[in-house]
């Protein structure tokens, strides 16, 4: 049977190499969707940007396709992690010139947002490049760091929102249309 063809063992499908490699990036995917929709929106606060984001969007675009397509995932995963940086730069530059207080919020608002994002793409490089080394092994995490990192997640998906609602972890804190989070996680290792 060619590579290229769902593999079945009984009537349970197994995925294709292809099919195994976009699984694998799909948290890169949404952090590159995050990142070219934050962009698009500075784009229209700030037209006079759009000189500025276009080469950002354009190869932010190109890593896209690369990482769906190609084999060297590693190389373009970290390719993405070194445009970081540059495009939070360039941010700046971009906010420090609008003059009109309300779009510069806004701008800083998505500046905040992608900064967030960052964080979490920088901690999943990290994962990413330790799989290869660690492949199939099974990690200790001290549950507070754990605990921790899907706290970071849930404010990051949070600013995404920008105030449309507020991700809660008490009911006490919650909006009628605020999402209420029951984070409760355990372990029967002594290390917890």
């Amino acid at each position: 049977m060619d590579s290229m063809h769902e593999v079945r063992i009984g009537s349970v499908p197994y995925l294709t190499e292809d099919q195994e490699r976009i699984t694998d990036m799909h948290s890169f995917f949404n952090v590159l969707n995050i990142i070219i929709g934050e962009l698009s929106l500075v784009a229209s606060s700030a037209p006079s940007s759009r000189a500025l984001i276009e080469p950002y969007q354009l190869k932010l675009d190109q890593i896209g396709v690369a990482l769906r397509h190609s084999e060297f995932t590693h190389r373009h995963v970290l390719d993405l992690d070194l445009q970081c940086e540059p495009i939070l730069e360039m941010l700046g530059d971009v906010e420090s010139n609008v003059a009109c207080p309300e779009r510069r919020q806004e701008l800083a608002s998505s500046r905040e947002n992608l900064l967030s994002v960052f964080k979490i793409l920088k901690q999943r490089v990290m994962e990413f490049a330790s799989h290869d080394r660690a492949m199939d092994h099974w990690q200790w995490i001290p549950l507070n760091i754990f605990r921790a990192a899907l706290v970071e997640v849930f404010r990051a998906i949070e600013r995404n929102a920008r105030g449309r609602y507020k991700i809660c972890f008490t009911l006490k804190d919650c909006r009628p249309f605020d999402y209420l989070i029951d984070l409760v996680i355990e372990s029967d290792d002594a290390r917890g």
